[in-house]
């Protein structure tokens, strides 16, 4: 997954002016996005459905993909961290019936925790927590096949010190949106999913939409991550679904995502509403839109509303890789005509085991973040972490000292000594991060 190798965004939702309307829709705009996606396709990067609603109208209702007939708007898809969306929404429901409130601590649920009498259910939902993504710990990775109910997990990271003070920063959490999770259940007496169902998917008519510590639908595609040419994808890596309950687990189709963008869209535009956690607020030149993306072993998926223009976008994939977000935004600048960066198909260079092994060893991101990277499969790949049991992810060449990380696109780079040695690793536009362990 690697979620927590990228830099992530603020969170909360509070009353905003969305913008300015969509005034008419493009001309031959399935063929557009179709030119569109293409490459992407042709790279094996996004493979599934986008589907696109304008004033309760779907002008947009379409798979993509080299197996694209195997997807229709049926088509149940994991989304990753959209689950927060309805997990915040869980939250808001109960908090109206008076059963919980946003400055409920943790104390009551979760003693062990540090400074649990100083974080709050707002505190989670904003990611200001203080408590550690579990994804950045080195014993996730022993774990992650493993089950673990909502309590046992909560025993689990409360042996973690917090990574700062409740309230002093932002760092994106899915550890707060788990503990959401076994709050929701503490209070009603109820597992996560029959929550689900009793206060957002039954009332809305979603009747493809569930939680994986449920149960998986029988329909759900085979997932896929990036991996080394040729084939250039390989199967997605297993992780316990009660890792994700809350922050990830939720799986539900293109059709019953219309009716949620449908309520989310609404309730925005009302002056009145509540803050609605778990999206986050994006400015652009179409008008500020509400957008959560998700990534998760096989599937990733992106959904921006943007509710002055009454439009919402949904873009869901079979492939574990962060170019949804980049099929998503492309979506939107074709909609509002804006200018268009045209993707291209990819070319992947031949480099030597011997060249690759250069590049392994350990290097430091933060003070407590560390990434590894190291020969796997006969090409480069990297993991969060350090020591065994990490969860590699492919690296694919560019050129000399250039790799794309597919997972989450973005272009890495390796500095060098002056005899040849990697030094330090560029993350995008950061770095040099140093190397601070040679590879084994």
């Amino acid at each position: 997954m690697n979620q927590n190798l990228i830099i992530l965004f603020s969170i909360v939702l509070s009353h905003y002016s969305f913008g300015q309307e969509l005034n008419s829709i493009p001309e031959n705009i399935s063929e557009s996005i179709g030119e569109f996606v293409s490459p992407i396709v042709t790279n094996k990067d996004f493979e599934g459905y986008i589907l696109i609603e304008h004033q309760d109208e779907v002008i947009l209702s379409e798979s993509f993909g080299l197996q694209k007939d195997e997807f229709t708007h049926k088509t149940p898809f994991l989304i990753g961290s959209v689950t927060k969306t309805f997990t915040a929404e869980i939250i808001r429901s109960l908090s109206e019936k008076g059963l919980l409130s946003y400055s409920d601590n943790l104390a009551k649920v979760l003693p062990k925790i540090q400074s649990a009498e100083n974080i709050s259910i707002q505190n989670l939902l904003m990611h200001t927590s203080g408590i550690p993504d579990y994804y950045a710990l080195n014993e996730f990775n022993k774990l992650r096949k493993q089950k673990m109910s909502l309590k046992q997990f909560g025993d689990w990271i409360s042996m973690f010190p917090l990574d700062f003070e409740p309230g002093q920063r932002n760092a994106y959490s899915n550890s707060g949106y788990n503990i959401l999770a076994l709050m929701i259940e503490e209070t009603t007496g109820k597992s996560f999913s029959q929550n689900l169902s009793a206060e957002i998917l039954k009332p809305l008519g979603m009747t493809s939409t569930g939680s994986l510590e449920a149960g998986t639908p029988k329909n759900l595609p085979a997932g896929f991550e990036p991996g080394n040419s040729p084939e250039l994808l390989r199967a997605s890596k297993k992780i316990a679904p009660n890792w994700l309950t809350g922050s990830g687990s939720i799986y539900s189709t293109p059709e019953d995502l219309l009716i949620w963008c449908k309520k989310i869209r609404e309730s925005s535009n009302n002056s009145e509403a509540s803050p609605r956690y778990g999206w986050g607020i994006r400015r652009s030149a179409s008008g500020n839109y509400l957008e959560q993306n998700g990534r998760v072993p096989g599937f990733s998926s992106n959904i921006r509303i943007y509710p002055e223009s009454n439009v919402s976008i949904i873009v869901l994939s079979r492939i574990e890789s962060d170019a949804v977000n980049l099929v998503a935004e492309g979506v939107s600048r074709i909609l509002f005509g804006r200018e268009l960066e045209r993707q291209s198909v990819r070319e992947f260079p031949k480099v030597s085991v011997g060249e690759l092994s250069n590049y392994q060893g350990v290097y430091q991101i933060t003070p407590s973040f560390f990434v590894t990277v190291a020969i796997d499969n006969g090409g480069l790949a990297i993991s969060s972490g350090r020591g065994t049991d990490l969860n590699f992810a492919v690296l694919s060449p560019l050129g000399k000292d250039r790799f794309f990380f597919r997972t989450s696109y973005t272009n890495i780079r390796f500095a060098k000594s002056e005899d040849g040695k990697a030094t330090g690793l560029y993350w995008g536009g950061s770095g040099p991060f140093p190397k601070i362990e040679e590879g084994k």
